[in-house]
């Protein structure tokens, strides 16, 4: 609070007293004229002065000091971003009397600047009083700035609002207080000393930093049912308070499924006791929040460090084929929190996956289904599919063409169904994701024919797009020829023919046959 007073500090208001005598005299001569170079409080500025805050998200000592309540300008003002929507109330001191009334402080008197000195010391005490009605309340604009106009003089009391806007500020700025006008001396020998009437105020405070969200390169395996890592990273914000809130939050897409999780501060891991994380299955909003107070401690002692929450989940169906987490407060939002003020990320990672269906017919002019088809899939290399299913690798998958046809998958989610829900990209943006969308190449081959088939191409290229196929559409057919028989005898003319005189032959080789039978029968006799 005492670090928002000026360079002066208690210091200077302590020596307002002995600077003010020569007022004595010149109080409430509100008409009197003073020469431009003249050292004393000009009552005419009473009710036409000023006091502005302005407000910059990530103020701190480090880098930027005590003002003197003048207007930076040029390489002075913080090189950081401004607030906007933040509010600030400014209520006027004043002295308790013996009634309970409550006087404003008069800065036109010594008596008036010997009470700002010792409320600017102790505080307002069972002495000092806010004057009620004197409240006023503004939101900073799009500069960061909240102007106070035409104030009469006096002690003003300052304080930040609940209300952020739209800003992560995980540390207000204490309430302090400010006279007006303020006694800008710099201290140095020979310096002048100023009367600020249009007071500018930079208050210190702390902001979070967005947190970011990455996801590992590829799933645990390229099916529907496999895992997908991601990892929350949030810098502990370093405040002058203690952090009395610490949490990492996340909701699910509803096609996500928990797992397991790890979290670190800086390379060490966190304790189990230290931090409460999800159940394994929970599918919507899940937490990892620092238990008090041993939690709490660690992220205290570690301030300035980041924490690192890297989470699995399992992948339980395809939908629309992207499956992303955006920032954002509360729809499928992640984000940090600190001091109970939520800081949702700004990239939005996303995995992607598709669908493969296969349709097994013959060639028929109108294709009959067929049966008993085997297949397996395999992730294309570079370049182009495989000559045979030998020499593709390690199959993802297997099916086999149920009795409508269509091929059922022993490593779809539910085992034995169809399509097969297949992984086609992971990107850290879904800005990332070129123009012409995600795509993916796999191969197909048929490793078995029905019986009586002959298989039907070797390799099937085919490339797999993010979202669900439609009913009856298939990424695609399979077709098989019969096998072919033996060949069978001719018939029709030329054959009856050939068989008429192979006939007639036969009949007569039999009856010659019989006469030399009965020729030797009549020589034995």
């Amino acid at each position: 609070m005492k670090d928002n007073k000026g360079t002066l500090g208690r210091k200077a208001l302590a020596s307002v007293g002995a600077a003010a005598l020569g007022l004595v005299g010149v109080v409430g001569l509100t008409t009197t004229a003073f020469a431009a170079d003249s050292g004393n409080i000009d009552p005419a500025r009473d009710g036409t002065s000023s006091l502005t805050v302005h407000k910059y998200l990530g103020l701190s000592s480090d880098e930027f000091g005590p003002n003197n309540g003048s207007l930076l300008t040029g390489d002075d003002i913080p090189d950081l971003p401004v607030a906007e929507g933040v509010e600030f109330t400014i209520q006027q001191v004043g002295v308790k009397g013996a009634d309970d009334s409550c006087t404003p402080i008069n800065l036109l008197t010594n008596d008036g600047w010997d009470q700002a000195s010792e409320v600017s010391e102790d505080g307002l005490g069972t002495d000092y009083c806010l004057i009620v009605g004197s409240a006023e309340t503004l939101e900073t604009d799009e500069s960061g700035v909240a102007e106070f106009e035409d104030l009469s003089f006096g002690m003003y009391y300052v304080t930040e609002g609940d209300d952020n806007g739209d800003n992560n500020i995980v540390q207000k700025v204490d309430p302090f207080f400010v006279t007006v006008p303020y006694p800008s001396y710099s201290g140095e020998t020979g310096a002048d000393h100023v009367w600020t009437y249009d007071v500018h105020v930079y208050p210190k405070n702390q902001a979070s930093e967005a947190p970011e969200k990455t996801i590992e390169e590829r799933p645990s395996d390229l099916i529907i049912g496999s895992t997908v890592t991601w990892t929350i990273s949030a810098v502990i914000p370093d405040t002058a308070d203690a952090i009395t809130e610490a949490s990492i939050y996340d909701l699910l897409d509803d096609r996500l499924s928990y797992v397991s999780s790890t979290v670190k501060i800086g390379d060490a891991d966190v304790a189990a006791g230290d931090v409460t994380s999800p159940s394994e299955g929970d599918t919507d909003a899940i937490t990892w929040t620092f238990t008090d107070p041993q939690g709490l401690a660690a992220i205290n002692a570690n301030k300035g460090k980041t924490i690192t929450v890297e989470f699995v989940t399992t992948v339980t169906s395809v939908g629309d084929g992207e499956i992303e987490n955006a920032p954002g407060i509360p729809d499928n939002g992640y984000g940090s929190s600190f001091n109970d003020t939520p800081t949702p990320g700004e990239t939005t990672p996303a995995t992607y996956w598709g669908q493969l269906a296969i349709l097994k017919t013959d060639d028929s002019e109108t294709a009959r289904v067929l049966q008993g088809a085997e297949f397996q899939v395999f992730e294309q290399g570079a370049g182009a599919c495989a000559a045979n299913a030998e020499g593709a690798g390690t199959a993802i998958a297997t099916g086999t063409s149920g009795a409508d046809g269509v091929v059922l998958w022993d490593n779809a989610t539910p085992a034995n169904s169809s399509p097969l829900g297949l992984w086609v990209a992971n990107y850290q943006d879904v800005n990332d994701v070129p123009t012409e969308g995600a795509t993916k190449d796999y191969c197909v081959y048929e490793t078995k024919a029905p019986v009586g088939y002959v298989a039907g191409s070797i390799a099937n290229p085919v490339t797999i797009t993010p979202g669900e196929l439609d009913e009856n559409e298939y990424t695609l057919t399979v077709v098989n020829t019969q096998q072919d028989g033996p060949d069978l005898p001719l018939t029709g003319a030329d054959g009856t023919r050939m068989m008429i005189i192979g006939g007639t032959a036969l009949v007569l080789l039999a009856g010659g046959l019989y006469l030399v039978q009965r020729r030797r029968n009549h020589a034995q006799q």
